[in-house]
């Protein structure tokens, strides 16, 4: 019996796929001078040259002392998010530690402290706010978020740094309830 088209199809098909993947499969081709590419074994990868331009210093950061007086909220977070001011106050220092709600009507892990205080900056440039917490933790500085910290599970450190022109600004500090103790302690 004689092979007809129908034999003779799917050959054809078979030898063109092959030619097609040949011409991905040729070493040849693969280096763009049209030889083959050259594999070193045991060499040390190129490096960078290094240069004599000295490392830039760190401009100078100044301690901005805490206000002499804080306006503290402490607000309750519903379960949608929205926020509620549950009280306010006037303190001449942070230094505060709950083992739960400041108040019986907020729910637990459903609140923060807000304190704010305005500062005066004598002299430009960078400057660093400090404080202690226990909580999830952020601090503003005129408006603009210059600190986050995660709550860590006791109590840390949170140092923000930013850069401000001399004169008075206003410092934010939000210190949320995430479990356990909440504590706020300025420096």
């Amino acid at each position: 019996m004689k092979p007809g088209i129908r034999d003779l199809v799917p050959v054809a098909l078979l030898l063109v796929a092959l030619a097609i993947a040949f011409n991905f499969l040729d070493p040849s081709k693969g280096a763009s001078d049209g030889g083959r590419p050259t594999i070193s074994l045991g060499e040390p990868p190129p490096t960078a040259t290094p240069t004599a331009t000295p490392a830039p210093t760190e401009a100078p950061v100044s301690d901005v002392p805490p206000p002499s007086t804080w306006v503290v909220m402490f607000v309750s977070i519903s379960p949608a998010g929205s926020e509620t001011i549950d009280g306010r106050y006037a303190f001449d220092s942070l230094d505060f530690e709950f083992p739960g709600p400041p108040f019986p009507d907020m729910r637990d892990d459903a609140w923060k402290i807000v304190a704010e205080g305005t500062v005066t900056i004598a002299e430009g440039g960078r400057q660093a706010f400090t404080f202690d917490h226990d909580g999830e933790a952020r601090v503003f500085v005129d408006g603009r978020e210059v600190g986050f910290q995660p709550d860590g599970g006791k109590a840390q450190a949170l140092r923000s740094v930013f850069d401000r022109e001399p004169g008075q600004a206003i410092i934010r500090v939000e210190v949320r309830d995430t479990g356990g103790t909440l504590l706020l302690k300025t420096r």
